[in-house]
């Protein structure tokens, strides 16, 4: 049970939108964290005109890595229709990579596209992605990204150190490949939260067999009042039956109907 989330992240991936103004390297980032050319790169601003998505494959974690169209004022109703898309993509996103041009001052654009995704609820800590993941009630994590390495710095790092204070910081150069291998780690780390996975304990990915875990840890808990109390121990046993009759629906030795109607609506039986 301690895991499940991590399994159920496993199975299920975990949504990261690359966000920034125009021309900081978001397609190019996009593009190195794949090894592959997958999207359109030029020094146009304004290039990536809808969301492109694609998975990487993360520690074995599939990361639905999102590929987005800066995020600009424009009367152009082509790029406001992609500059919404963007939006849309931060808003379900599990964790955002935050891009700046490392090459370029900080701009009016830089700030308002951070101001949005505060806004949004990103902001939270290197321990957060598990739980933001499942409950959006929780500041979701950004990564700073200050793309550009292999140019003269010209953006004031302290001036984004102010706006993401506890975010973490990564230096990449998507033409060198300097720091792309940190900017994994990072990453990494947000989702396992520092934690690493043995290749031998259990995973549980499936979210009903997370709930029945759950219901038959409650129960085992509840054993334990009336032992405490000093009752007769058939007010036990009706906690523990409880809690083998939730295990049983993971193991298929309780399976009610209703269950059985649920597991078989999951598969396609051809006849």
């Amino acid at each position: 049970l301690a895991g499940s989330e991590q399994g159920r992240l496993y199975r299920q991936g975990l949504r990261t939108a690359i966000i920034g103004r125009p021309n900081v390297g978001k397609s190019s980032l996009l593009n190195a964290l794949l090894r592959s050319e997958r999207a359109i790169v030029t020094p146009i601003a304004g290039t990536t005109r809808d969301t492109v998505e694609e998975v990487a494959n993360l520690r074995g974690i599939p990361l639905h890595l999102i590929d987005t169209a800066g995020i600009t004022p424009s009367g152009d109703p082509v790029e406001q229709m992609g500059v919404q898309r963007s939006r849309s993509a931060a808003e379900s996103a599990d964790v955002v990579l935050l891009v700046f041009d490392g090459a370029e001052p900080l701009t009016g654009q830089d700030r308002q596209v951070s101001e949005e995704l505060k806004i949004m609820g990103f902001g939270g800590g290197a321990d957060t992605a598990l739980q933001a993941s499942t409950a959006r009630g929780t500041l979701r994590p950004v990564v700073v990204v200050i793309n550009k390495a292999d140019r003269e710095r010209r953006l004031e790092i302290e001036k984004v150190h102010s706006m993401w204070p506890g975010a973490p910081f990564v230096v990449t150069s998507t033409l060198s490949g300097e720091g792309l291998p940190e900017l994994e780690e990072t990453v990494a780390n947000l989702v396992l939260a520092g934690k690493t996975l043995h290749s031998e304990s259990a995973l549980v990915t499936s979210a009903r067999h997370q709930e029945a875990l759950r219901l038959a840890a409650e129960h085992l808990q509840a054993s334990l009042v009336p032992l405490d109390r000093g009752l007769p121990l058939d007010f036990v046993s009706i906690d523990l039956r409880a809690a083998y009759d939730a295990l049983g629906e993971i193991t298929g030795e309780t399976a009610s109907d209703d269950l059985l109607d649920k597991i078989f609506s999951e598969f396609c039986i051809g006849k």
